[in-house]
């Protein structure tokens, strides 16, 4: 369950984020920050994240607990989560196994829309991280879903415009290999975000999202090029073990028939 619902936020966040030289790279380094009220106690918590891009390569911090990072890699294709407590790495650049239907029910087809999707042109929108901007609203069945503030000009940025229309492609691809959803009855909005998300990258960068509510869910604080980070900080560490999302699902099964076995009482 933490695997799937961190899979897919990561997959819509990395929308808004070269080879590894041997000392050190220059970066582009994007600061932003997303605020998440909780819908009982209607508290607002904020989380702050950076992302490093240089060439077709990132690294995410601060969108996962206890340290843990996202390194990408959009021209092959390969993202991992990388746990430093643990030394522990997982996999995530095969897309998740969805159960198969029944017989008696019917799958949509992937690219069945499962709401009318509506991206509309505002106007003018303020400045954000020092860049221009341009206001859309993004609407599910009329419904408004969210305000949309993009940067044209942001997409010029060192590194960024390849790195994001290789992001695109990458997330089409897993979109297309996991296809619909079986039985789950997803959010309009939620779905109609991913419909929109190549229309948007296309007009520029996401720097400020904006829910009817009127509450900032995301918002790019700072865009800073030419940072010198070491080189290692877009590899794996060496000597942590690699596994993907299947085989940590069967080690926890793995534990917790142990566990049980452990706790049942003796036979008589």
């Amino acid at each position: 369950m933490f695997y799937k619902k961190n899979y897919r936020a990561i997959l819509i966040n990395t929308l808004l984020i070269g080879s590894v030289a041997s000392a050190a790279n220059a970066a582009t380094l994007i600061e932003q920050q997303s605020t998440r009220p909780n819908p009982m106690t209607k508290e607002v918590k904020t989380f702050k994240q950076t992302m490093l891009v240089e060439g077709l390569k990132g690294r995410m911090n601060g969108a996962l607990p206890n340290g843990q990072y996202v390194l990408m890699d959009v021209g092959a294709g390969k993202t991992f989560m990388v746990n430093p407590k643990e030394k522990m790495v997982i996999d995530m650049s095969t897309p998740p196994q969805m159960p198969k239907m029944p017989k008696q029910l019917k799958q949509a087809p992937a690219d069945k829309p499962a709401a009318k999707s509506e991206l509309i042109k505002v106007g003018t929108g303020p400045e954000i991280a020092g860049y221009p901007t341009t206001h859309y609203q993004v609407k599910a069945d009329g419904k408004l879903c969210a305000d949309q503030y993009v940067s044209e000009p942001a997409l010029k940025v060192k590194h960024l415009k390849h790195f994001m229309e290789s992001m695109g492609k990458m997330n089409a691809e897993r979109k297309k290999a996991v296809g619909a959803m079986p039985f789950m009855k997803m959010n309009p909005c939620f779905i109609v975000a991913e419909e929109v998300a190549g229309d948007l990258l296309a007009k520029g960068i996401v720097l400020r999202t904006q829910s009817p509510d009127g509450n900032r869910d995301f918002e790019v604080l700072k865009i800073q090029t030419d940072v010198s980070v070491p080189a290692n900080d877009f590899i794996i560490p060496t000597g942590f073990e690699i596994a993907t999302p299947q085989q940590m699902m069967q080690r926890a099964m793995q534990r917790m028939n142990q566990q049980m076995q452990k706790n049942m009482p003796p036979a008589k």
